[in-house]
């Protein structure tokens, strides 16, 4: 949401500058920079130790995607200029291949780390929601 929903990913590709986090500080893509950066360490803390015991083509694959995909991702902030604000109507494409770097890593960790590690997630619907 920190950057798909001010480019406009929710809104038909209609950009919304003013809802970008910290718009008035113009440090968004440093403190998205910063969310990555502790994503990374994370990861690299410990999910990445568990994937590599996992004796597998897939699970090898997938740890070398996910460092490969982090790296990407950092790199692609080289491209869109402070403040995302202006980037995202300036620099359109280089604010959508952030999005694009950033997306990929989502699905590699919350859809192909647990399909390859047999982890099953359960999604359970809040009651209140159907009253």
């Amino acid at each position: 949401d920190r950057l798909g929903t001010p480019f406009g990913i929710d809104a038909l590709g209609v950009p919304f500058p003013q809802t970008v986090e910290a718009f008035h500080t113009e440090e968004s893509l440093e403190l998205l920079k910063i969310a990555v950066r502790a994503s990374q360490a994370a990861y690299f803390s410990g999910p990445a130790d568990y994937l590599s015991g996992i004796l597998n083509d897939d699970a090898a694959s997938l740890g070398t995607d996910i460092a490969n995909q982090y790296t990407a991702s950092l790199e692609a902030f080289d491209g869109v200029p402070e403040p995302l604000s202006e980037a995202l109507t300036e620099r359109p494409d280089a604010v959508q291949t952030l999005y694009n770097a950033l997306s990929r890593q989502v699905v590699n960790l919350k859809t192909d780390y647990p399909a390859v590690a047999c982890v099953a997630i359960t999604y359970v619907d809040n009651p209140s929601d159907s009253d």
